[in-house]
């Protein structure tokens, strides 16, 4: 795997086996420091704000709050932070409106294809 410049990373999905799949993925990739985890959009608030992270990959389709409520918060609290959303309904099930939170839209079919290079087009700070 081609190393990413250093990124602190959340990662955030309900359903434990993605998560920790994706978590185990990111953590073999040279650069990425995952520092946490959430399971609900809550969760991943104020884990964003505790931790500061560079980048918030997050599912959109949580119980309770979703990653797009999530990602409004996040944004007004840690304004650094980048976040990707992902979903398993594709992006025309969203409006642009919604998906304009997020710095890239990744569908979950695609997500371990896709993240490195939606993390390595992140410049971490800007």
């Amino acid at each position: 795997m081609e190393p990413i410049e250093k990124q602190k990373i959340i990662v955030v999905d309900d359903h434990d086996y993605s998560r920790q799949s994706l978590v185990a993925f990111l953590r073999e990739v040279p650069g990425i420091d995952v520092l946490g985890e959430a399971s609900d959009g809550i969760e991943a608030v104020k884990t964003a704000e505790r931790l500061s992270p560079d980048v918030v990959v997050m599912d959109i389709r949580m119980p309770g709050q979703s990653g797009i409520e999530a990602a409004r918060k996040i944004r007004q609290k840690v304004p650094s932070t980048k976040v990707i959303l992902y979903s398993m309904y594709g992006g025309e099930f969203y409006t642009r409106q919604d998906l304009s939170i997020a710095d890239r839209f990744i569908p979950k079919e695609r997500l371990f294809e896709e993240i490195l290079g939606a993390l390595s087009e992140l410049e971490p700070g800007e």
